[in-house]
């Protein structure tokens, strides 16, 4: 997708939005949204994507009126810059973009660096937590892991080696488990028939 693509893209999520699109180039602001008058004005010199992304969040919640003149404290403004970096954040992971090309996503949408960097490495840091989380949470009691292992040895065609960290990624437990994994292989398999590796 390039920039082009992208602007098309936002400009058909405001027809969407039943709002009746105006250009022109001799206003001061690169775009402005009248949500009663469903109504936006936008500067074809000044447009960026962020802008755009920007004034459709305005629409999407019926912001009316500015909250304030200070742009930086009024909330109204602060949601529409973080609501519109994270939906075009989106629309760049949807087109194969990822953490690797932040800086293509910068070029692409031309949202403001620090802002945009603040609001997505917040958001990658809140998933990688929730990975680990999950992880954490897949310590599971005996009789399941009982349950797993049994399973697993009925898929083995020869029982002398058995790789347990193989085990674990397979039923997508934990590494810390693998002592209790061992145990319970040498209870059903019965002392040292086979090698835990």
């Amino acid at each position: 997708m390039n920039k082009q693509d992208l602007m098309e893209h936002l400009f058909l999520q405001f027809e969407n939005l039943g709002i009746q699109i105006i250009r022109n180039d001799s206003i001061n602001v690169p775009a402005i949204v009248n949500i009663e008058k469903k109504l936006m004005a936008y500067n074809g010199k000044k447009l960026t994507p962020f802008i755009l992304s920007h004034e459709k969040q305005h629409v999407f919640f019926q912001d009316i009126h500015r909250g304030g003149d200070n742009d930086a404290c009024n909330p109204q403004e602060v949601r529409a810059n973080k609501k519109a970096i994270e939906y075009l954040w989106d629309i760049f992971l949807e087109n194969g973009g990822g953490y690797d090309y932040f800086n293509i996503f910068i070029d692409l949408t031309e949202c403001p660096f620090y802002m945009a960097y603040d609001i997505i490495s917040k958001q990658y840091h809140e998933q990688e937590d929730e990975l680990n989380e999950m992880d954490s949470l897949r310590d599971i009691d005996d009789n399941a892991l009982q349950k797993c292992i049994e399973e697993y040895i009925s898929t083995l065609d020869v029982v002398d080696e058995i790789n347990v960290y193989g085990f674990l990624e397979m039923y997508h437990l934990a590494y810390n488990l693998y002592e209790r994994a061992v145990e319970i292989f040498r209870e059903i398999i019965g002392g040292s028939r086979y090698q835990a590796i």
